[in-house]
């Protein structure tokens, strides 16, 4: 199966001259993004680009819209209430056939009555670099995973996560791994991807180097 591998959203204008042409309309940068990578995640009402597994993202949000079949990502603030009647009523909406995970952001939602109404709906946890503690007790949930990076790795990180993925999950688990920050999330993903590779995983199409921004090895 396959690590799939891209940045949160594509309509960045910093990324013009370096990712997209500069001869390119804007207008065209979402199919120019699908010729990139395989995968995108964009908030769940967004229309993604043709052609690219979008990950919905939906935020403290009582009701999900189903718009896509790829994975559904909920973040759990503390803006919304750490109750069990709030998580199932959001839970609700998606059929059991989709695959949810769940970023726990607030302190009040990391508890352990909460982790085991999400598992028991089959839901896996979103692991991130916000709270890399998975790292060091790396624990097998499900037959997928999913990450989220909001800063550039530091140097060996990527190894680092990308070898604890094939002890824990092997080879042949489905994963997604998606980078946040518009001004590194080009380079970061194909640094990843490079990674990832080594590993023994199966990463998704990426850019090359010099298109990332980075220099061709």
């Amino acid at each position: 199966m396959t690590l799939s591998i891209g940045t949160t959203g594509w309509l960045h204008p910093q990324w013009r001259g370096g990712f997209y042409p500069l001869d390119l309309p804007a207008g065209e940068w979402a199919r120019y993004y699908a010729e990139q990578f395989d995968a995108i995640e964009v908030p769940g009402r967004l229309v993604a680009p043709r052609g690219a597994l979008a990950a919905r993202v939906w935020t403290d949000c009582p009701h999900v819209v189903l718009n896509s079949i790829g994975p559904v990502l909920l973040r759990l603030t503390s803006a919304v209430p750490a109750r069990r009647a709030f998580v199932m009523g959001v839970l609700d909406d998606i059929p059991e056939s989709l695959a949810v995970a769940v970023e726990l952001v607030g302190d009040e939602w990391h508890r352990r009555d909460v982790t085991t109404w999400l598992s028991r709906r089959g839901c896996v946890p979103c692991w991130s670099d916000r709270r890399p503690h998975w790292l060091d007790r790396p624990r097998r949930t499900a037959d997928w995973y999913y990450l989220r990076f909001y800063r550039p790795l530091a140097a060996g990180e990527a190894t680092r996560w990308t070898q604890a993925i094939a002890a824990t999950y092997g080879a042949d688990a489905t994963g997604y791994a998606f980078f946040t920050d518009p001004q590194t999330a080009l380079a970061e993903a194909v640094r990843f991807a490079d990674a990832a590779a080594a590993a023994g995983l199966h990463p998704s199409r990426v850019p090359g180097r010099s298109p990332a921004g980075l220099v061709p090895s």
